[in-house]
C-alpha cells in the first residue's frame, strides 16, 4: 500500500487562504488614503505653520508681518513678510527667503482660488487686513480642497 505525507497543503486550502485575501484586499483598498489626499493635507499644514510663523513674529517684535499668495502663472508660491519694509522674512530653518512654490514639495497642489490673497498681523496676532473672507483654499489633483481660515481674534484652522 502506498502511504502518502502528509506535510503540505491541498489545493483546496490553498484557494481557500487566496480567496479570504482577495476579500481583505478588495474591502481595504477603497479605505486606504490616497497620495494626493496626504499630499494636501502636508501641504495646508505647512502653509498653515507658515500664516502662524507671520502671526508669531508681529506678537514677538511688535511690528506687522503678513502672508501673501503670489500670483505667479501657477498658483502655488507664497511669502511670508515684513509689512513696513516689504521684505521676504528669512526663514528661522535654513536662513533662505520663506518665499514658497508648494509644487516644489507637493506636486499636484495648488491655492484654489486665482486671486491673490493677503493677510497681515499686529503686534496683539490679530490681522489687520485679510483679502476676502479670510479663508484660504488649497486644491489637489483630484479635486479635494482644504480651507485654512483666520476669524477676527486671529485663530487659524483648518477644515
Amino acid at each position: 500500500m502506498l502511504k502518502f505525507k502528509e506535510n503540505g497543503f491541498t489545493l483546496l486550502e490553498l484557494l481557500a487562504v487566496m480567496s479570504v485575501i482577495a476579500i481583505i484586499t478588495v474591502t481595504a483598498l477603497p479605505n486606504l488614503t490616497s497620495s494626493q489626499t496626504v499630499a494636501l493635507d502636508a501641504a495646508s499644514r505647512k502653509v498653515e505653520g507658515d500664516i502662524r510663523y507671520a502671526q508669531s513674529l508681529a506678537t514677538t517684535t511688535g511690528d506687522e508681518y503678513g502672508f501673501r499668495t503670489i500670483d505667479d502663472g501657477n498658483d502655488t508660491t507664497y511669502e511670508v513678510y515684513e509689512v513696513a519694509s516689504d521684505d521676504v522674512v528669512e526663514s528661522p530653518y535654513d536662513h533662505q527667503p520663506m518665499q514658497e512654490d508648494l509644487d516644489e514639495s507637493f506636486p499636484g497642489i495648488v491655492f484654489q482660488n486665482n486671486e491673490s490673497y493677503d493677510i497681515t498681523f499686529g503686534s496683539q496676532g490679530m490681522p489687520n487686513h485679510v483679502d476676502g473672507d479670510g479663508s484660504l483654499e488649497i486644491e489637489n489633483d483630484d479635486g479635494e480642497i482644504k480651507t485654512i481660515s483666520i476669524n477676527d481674534a486671529g485663530l487659524i484652522t483648518v477644515e
